[in-house]
């Protein structure tokens, strides 16, 4: 299932779509088009439904999931929906499912709630939010204010960030900053690991069982804020772009 229709301005493009798979990406063209897409030895049709305006444009898909059984896997009889949208570049978007996310190529306000599956994010600006249970969280070149959540998964974060709100439970938070950063870290953690970045004790002030840290001039009013949290069974580490080898 597949249309194309025109937007105007920076449009608000929200998918609510459990048991599917999202990817997202930004385009030069004043459109969205949306493809729905399932894969199923069973003719049952997709269950969705589209609401549109200029400058909204909300995507709703319902998809049962049968329960796992070993017939299921053997037989390969489990169905599986993906869900792909391009828009404008400049767009909002707010991506509800608990399956993987993808997005790419777009700036604007960006909420994501995933589940135990990745979300991965690439070239994206802006203000981000995004939030998972057990999903990692992958994100390669952003540039703005990010605020990420998980319980028992991984985040790799690597941009040029003005402000991180960071929390895991059990996970390991990777930072990747770009050279001649300048930023102030807080952290309820004392042992963050470093790689290629030197940080320098500071005063936490009035906050107790808190740690802070300045990275290059550290301490301005226009310094990036960072703040990295997690449990004791959680771990932090820092390293310079310089040290990044990655692929998407």
């Amino acid at each position: 299932k597949t249309e194309t229709f025109k937007v105007k301005g920076t449009p608000k493009v929200t998918v609510e779509a459990r048991n599917c798979s999202v990817t997202v990406k930004g385009w030069d063209k004043p459109e969205v088009q949306y493809l729905v897409t399932k894969f199923s030895k069973l003719q049952q049709p997709v269950n969705y439904k589209v609401d549109r305006s200029d400058t909204q444009v909300n995507i709703r898909v319902t998809e049962e999931t049968a329960p796992l059984t070993d017939s299921s896997v053997v037989f390969g009889d489990l169905s599986r929906v993906r869900v792909e949208v391009y828009v404008p570049k400049k767009s909002n978007l707010r991506i509800l499912t608990n399956r993987e996310i993808r997005i790419e190529n777009v700036s604007g306000d960006v909420e994501l709630e995933g589940g135990e599956d990745a979300v991965n994010i690439r070239d994206v600006d802006g203000r981000l939010r995004v939030a998972t249970r057990d999903g990692s969280i992958r994100v390669i070149g952003f540039r703005g204010d990010l605020e990420s959540r998980t319980v028992d998964g991984a985040m790799n974060l690597e941009g040029d960030f003005q402000k991180i709100n960071a929390q895991t439970a059990d996970g390991t938070i990777v930072l990747t900053l770009p050279e001649n950063v300048s930023a102030n870290i807080e952290s309820n953690r004392e042992d963050i690991e470093t790689e290629g970045i030197s940080l320098v004790r500071a005063a936490a002030g009035d906050k107790k069982n808190v740690s802070v840290w300045k990275v290059g001039n550290g301490g301005g009013n226009s310094s990036a804020s960072y703040r990295l949290y997690t449990t004791a069974d959680g771990q932090i580490f820092i390293r310079s772009s310089n040290n990044l080898r990655t692929s998407f």
